[in-house]
């Protein structure tokens, strides 16, 4: 059996996790791949994964990515923990503890809503705002 030594694991992860110098990718979409995943949880840890694994990246690249052309996406998911996606990987976070996250949380807010006197339902009121907010 081929023993690995620490130094050459590291070495394979570094590649792998696109860190080693030469190694690094071109796109915040890139590293996420190269991550799988990107742990989201404060605001700034997307930026400083991708900054550590892209070539060359600015705050505008990530925020290009995040928010206008949508490939990668935060995803609520195990543990109600924050994580970017690449896009075609979110089914599998949804099937997964994500559906069960959505409904902990929707029922928390519906709670919330009654709670704090803005409405007698909060489900019907949750309803209601989310048709407003994607009514064209």
């Amino acid at each position: 059996m081929r023993h690995v030594s620490d130094d050459e694991r590291r070495a394979r992860i570094g590649v792998r996790h696109a860190l080693a110098p030469s190694f690094r990718v071109d796109s915040p979409e890139a590293a996420t791949q190269a991550m799988t995943v990107l742990h989201a949880t404060e605001s700034a840890t997307v930026y400083l994964s991708c900054w550590a694994r892209v070539r060359s990246l600015d705050a505008t690249d990530v925020d290009n990515a995040l928010y206008d052309q949508r490939s990668l996406v935060k995803q609520l998911a195990m543990r109600r923990t924050l994580f970017t996606f690449p896009r075609d990987l979110l089914p599998a976070a949804w099937s997964s503890a994500s559906a069960r996250v959505a409904n902990t949380e929707r029922a928390r807010m519906a709670k919330d809503v009654v709670k704090a006197g803005i409405a007698v339902d909060g489900n019907d009121w949750l309803d209601r705002a989310r048709a407003e907010v994607l009514s064209p």
